[in-house]
């Protein structure tokens, strides 16, 4: 984990606008709809080992944008605290 927050330091540094601009990211809606389908089909046994693949791969994603906007969050309640 050590690396991973190495590669999110720069997010400390952002503005309070741009932190807070990070923070609001959202998935786009077709995006997060493959995500459900993908999903609905992984609870039903029935992904291809294509659409395994790109499932795990969208989750990956979804986790590290999780992460970026936490970091961002915490980034903008620091300035806000400092």
């Amino acid at each position: 984990m050590a690396i991973l927050s190495d590669m999110l330091q720069p997010f400390d540094g952002l503005t309070p606008d741009a932190a807070a601009q990070v923070a609001a990211l959202k998935v786009p809606a077709n995006v997060q709809a493959r995500v459900d389908v993908l999903a609905q089909k992984c609870n039903d046994g029935m992904l291809t080992d294509e659409e395994q693949a790109e499932y795990e791969t969208l989750v990956k994603y979804g986790n590290m944008l999780s992460v970026i906007k936490a970091r961002a969050k915490r980034a903008a309640a620091n300035t806000r605290a400092g």
